[in-house]
Parts: structure tokens; C-alpha cells; sequence
């Protein structure tokens, strides 16, 4: 009789360590588990923020990209308006300078040619 509840003991015994065991087992598994969800999650994360600044950095050059056409065409329409502006006073003091030499030969043309001219000239 005592051997068979040191046999029925040992057999407890045995059962508790082995539903210790499972339960230790399924506790590490858990946290294996935990970990590898963590560890996904971190690493979308970072594939998030690498993504994000990549359309920072996309955004930012194009943004780049415009500044310097938006310059280089507001450079280009100036420097254009300068030079028409340069070749419109070159061209109206040609027909200012034109314009004044034919008066000027008309005129003096005219007082000679008029009979006021050597009325004034007589005296």
C-alpha cells in the first residue's frame, strides 16, 4: 500500500513537472512569438519612414527642379526685355538723330531760301 502511493506520488510528481514543462515550452514560444511580431513591426516601420523621406526627397527635388526653372526663366524673359529695350532706344535715337539732321537741313534750307532771310541779312 505505501508503495503504491509513493508510486501514485512519483506519478504526480512526474505529471506536474511534464505540465510544467508545456507550460514553460508554450510560454517561451509565446514570447519567441511576441518578439517576432515586434521585430515585423519595427521593420514596416522603418520601411515607412524610409519611404517617407524618399517622397521628402523626391518632393524637395522637384520642388529644386522648378525653383531653378522658375529663375532661369524669369533670368531669360529679363535679360530678353533688356535686350529689346536696348535695341528700341538704339533704334529711336537713330530715328531721333534722322529725324533732327532732316530738320535741321530743311530748316536751314528755309531761312535761306525765304525773303525774311535776306531782308535780315541786309541790315
Amino acid at each position: 500500500m505505501v508503495i503504491s502511493i509513493l508510486r501514485t506520488t512519483l506519478l504526480m510528481v512526474i505529471l506536474r513537472t511534464k505540465v510544467l514543462m508545456v507550460i514553460l515550452r508554450t510560454t517561451v514560444l509565446m514570447v519567441i512569438l511576441r518578439t517576432a511580431v515586434v521585430m515585423v513591426i519595427l521593420r514596416t516601420t522603418v520601411v515607412m519612414v524610409i519611404l517617407r523621406t524618399t517622397v521628402v526627397m523626391v518632393i524637395l527635388r522637384t520642388t529644386v527642379v522648378m525653383v531653378i526653372l522658375l529663375s532661369t526663366t524669369v533670368v531669360t524673359v529679363i535679360l530678353r526685355t533688356t535686350v529689346v529695350m536696348v535695341r528700341l532706344r538704339k533704334t529711336v535715337a537713330n530715328v531721333k538723330l534722322r529725324f533732327d539732321v532732316e530738320f535741321k537741313q530743311q530748316t536751314s534750307g528755309n531761312i535761306a531760301r525765304s525773303p525774311n532771310y535776306f531782308q535780315f541779312a541786309q541790315f
